[in-house]
Order: structure tokens, then C-alpha cells, then sequence
């Protein structure tokens, strides 16, 4: 986590490369950058501004059931969004 603290964009945007990838093989990798980013934006205060992000992310894909399905089962982003709603 500790190279996502210069560059969370950067991730993002790894996010997107691996979802321009034909398949299904690079969902598990997805999922893991999405948890460090949440994980990063819980830490520094910033849950509201992932929260947006990965709303706008998951509009985007809504089409690749696969994947909301492992978002839905594995995304460890659930606590960071759990704890906005609470809020």
C-alpha cells in the first residue's frame, strides 16, 4: 500500500487496463487494487471521494456480472462503504 499513497490515480488507472483485458482472469487482481484503495482512503479521511469513484466504476461495469459478482463476495471496499453509510 505504501506506493499508493503517491499515486491513487495511477492505480485507477491499472484498474481500467486490467478491465480493458479481454476475460475474466484479471478480476481477483481488481478487486485486491479496489480494497487498497479504499483501505488507503479510510486512512487518510477521504472515504466519501472513493466512494464516488468507485460508484462511478461500478455504473461503468455494471455489465460484467462476474465481476459485481466477486465485488459483491470478496471486495474488502464493503467496510469502507459501510462505514460512509453509517455516517
Amino acid at each position: 500500500m505504501a506506493e499508493l499513497q503517491h499515486g491513487p490515480e495511477a492505480e485507477w488507472a491499472r484498474v481500467a487496463e486490467l478491465l480493458s483485458i479481454r476475460g475474466t482472469r484479471h478480476y481477483p487482481e481488481v478487486v485486491h487494487l479496489l480494497g487498497d484503495l479504499a483501505a488507503l482512503a479510510e486512512r487518510d479521511g477521504a472515504v466519501r471521494a472513493f466512494a464516488q469513484s468507485y460508484d462511478q466504476f461500478v455504473v461503468a461495469h455494471r455489465t460484467k456480472k462476474a465481476l459485481i459478482r466477486k465485488l459483491k463476495a470478496e471486495g474488502p471496499v464493503t467496510a469502507t462503504l459501510s462505514k460512509l453509510a453509517s455516517d
